[in-house]
């Protein structure tokens, strides 16, 4: 991840608090309306389904540094569908989805310049 951004990220969610998960927690649920959206700092966070006959499948793994379940934002989608566990401790910085849903807003806005440069210019110091 770019530094700039790295650090702009970093300084908006210092000032929320810091949480620690243990191992096989459930950190998102799908009957949760808006989650919380979480800054990890160290650990893993797996993203996974579950299948009308039980079996999961695992979509994603959320390693430091990274922050979710933002992609529910961006994408308009609904996350009913997918659940997050801890698969080691992770210790994170927790922002209500209301305030990092600002952000997202006036990204979607500025969306055509690219990514990064989305990043860089929504997250100020």
């Amino acid at each position: 991840m770019d530094q700039t951004i790295y650090d702009k990220i970093n300084d908006f969610f210092q000032g929320y608090p810091l949480v620690r998960m243990h191992k096989c927690q459930a950190v998102v649920t799908a009957e949760k309306d808006k989650p919380d959206i979480l800054w990890i700092r160290q650990g893993v966070v797996r993203m996974y389904q579950v299948a009308d006959d039980g079996s999961e499948t695992t979509l994603h793994l959320f390693r430091a540094p990274a922050f979710f379940p933002i992609m529910f934002y961006l994408s308009h989608r609904s996350h009913d569908n997918y659940y997050f566990q801890t698969i080691e401790t992770v210790i994170a910085r927790k922002a209500p989805a209301e305030e990092v849903e600002v952000r997202i807003q006036i990204a979607t806005r500025s969306i055509r310049y690219g990514f990064g440069c989305l990043f860089k210019n929504i997250w100020p110091k």
